[in-house]
């Protein structure tokens, strides 16, 4: 992940000690979504690039994160 085309938010990430994650195909914060698998794997198959193969992947990791972030 980057902060920029050319990191140009690093310093302010490194700064504050914060990242950033970004599920760009799913239209919405995954923070708020209820901590059911079922949950995820509904938000993430509905984005229109996702792949069927990488949706349980993609919302496994999106859950994983937004659950160890919090």
């Amino acid at each position: 992940m980057r902060a920029g085309g050319e990191s140009e938010a690093d310093p302010l990430f490194i700064e504050n000690g914060q990242i950033a994650v970004s599920f760009l195909d799913v239209d919405r914060d995954v923070s708020a979504l209820p901590a059911q698998r079922a949950a995820f794997k509904d938000a993430f198959s509905r984005a229109p690039e996702m792949k069927p193969g990488s949706i349980p992947i993609q919302a496994g990791i999106g859950r994983q994160l937004s659950l160890d972030l919090q």
